[in-house]
């Protein structure tokens, strides 16, 4: 299921369990953060393979944050959008001053600490929002599949320094993810 497929559940905020709220504005900061990690890519890479791959992604996780911002009242979300913009945007960035490999292995590692936040979630929900849950999953699952297709018989997870890498982000992920669900 790709975002265009995704019909966003009318979901009524207020009979939700504050974790449960908590989680969303999380993920709404999550979603505006991957918005600006693929501005930031196409920012700087002038790669054309790059390029193709950012655009795609960014299409599908502007859909995200337009599914979530039309479920989660302004009360309920982020106070700190901004830092959520930014920090997406520089990660962005970094992820293009490297080669083809190391763009895809961040995004990699991006995807499978937001595959992980919404496995923990989904285990929480139930009718439409879970069904919300396992179709925003999807799509990240499949950006994360694209991104292990394009390293192709490279294991980024073999090599010392992409180990390293993709602690430092599933660390700043987590962070994020617990500021988030208080501010």
């Amino acid at each position: 299921m790709h975002a265009e497929l995704i019909h966003a559940p009318t979901l009524d905020a207020s009979t939700l369990p504050r974790r449960l709220l908590r989680d969303l504005r999380s993920d709404h900061a999550g979603e505006s953060g991957a918005v600006s990690f693929y501005r930031g890519i196409l920012w700087l890479s002038r790669d054309p393979k790059i390029r193709q791959f950012a655009a795609s992604h960014l299409k599908t996780e502007r859909k995200h944050l337009e599914i979530l911002e039309s479920q989660l009242p302004h009360k309920w979300r982020s106070r700190s959008s901004i830092l959520w913009h930014f920090s997406g945007w520089i990660l962005g960035v970094i992820a293009s001053t490297g080669s083809r490999h190391f763009t895809f292995a961040t995004v990699a590692a991006v995807e499978r600490f937001v595959i992980r936040h919404y496995d923990a979630q989904i285990e929480q929900a139930s009718g439409s929002l879970k069904d919300l849950l396992l179709a925003l999953r999807h799509d990240e699952k499949t950006h994360l599949e694209d991104a292990a297709q394009r390293l192709g018989d490279t294991n980024p997870r073999t090599h010392w320094f992409f180990r390293l890498w993709a602690r430092a982000i599933q660390a700043g992920s987590a962070l994020a993810v617990c500021v988030a669900r208080f501010v």
